[in-house]
């Protein structure tokens, strides 16, 4: 975990994404929203899609967060390999994405906070389809193989 995020990193992350928005303000183009990276939690569908997307669209941003020597972030700084596995990891995620999202939809009320479990989203897409079951196992199994191979998988945030 990367200790003083909200009172160092934080703000400096502000003052990249205004730097940013002032560049492209100037160049005539539409601005990055200013936001922070949303958080991979492992109990929440999606989350993983989430960060993937938001990292993918900061890039420039966040190698320039990582590259300040006086933040010591080096060793959060992606390579171009993992920047190219991230991006193909968030294509596959989309698919589960949007899938969840029309299970989700279909399955239970808009008022309902509650999500369904696996063994509900199994039973679902074992009626429907088997394939669609095989790819959400073979996505979770590659996530969660990356989480133990890399420590660095994320960033912090």
């Amino acid at each position: 975990m990367v200790k003083n995020l909200t009172t160092i990193i934080l703000p400096q992350w502000f003052l990249i994404l205004k730097q940013h928005a002032e560049v492209s303000i100037a160049a005539k183009q539409k601005p990055l929203s200013l936001r922070m990276m949303p958080w991979d939690v492992a109990t929440q569908w999606n989350s993983t899609f989430d960060m993937l997307e938001f990292t993918l669209l900061y890039r420039k941003l966040l190698d320039e967060l990582t590259g300040i020597r006086e933040m010591k972030l080096q060793s959060y700084e992606l390579s171009e390999i993992e920047w190219m596995i991230a991006k193909k990891l968030s294509g596959v995620l989309k698919v589960c994405h949007f899938t969840y999202s029309q299970f989700v939809a279909q399955s239970f009320s808009r008022s309902s906070s509650r999500r369904p479990s696996f063994s509900q989203l199994k039973h679902q897409t074992s009626r429907r389809s088997s394939l669609l079951w095989t790819t959400l196992i073979s996505t979770s199994r590659l996530v969660l193989s990356i989480r133990r191979i890399s420590p660095q998988s994320g960033l912090p945030c």
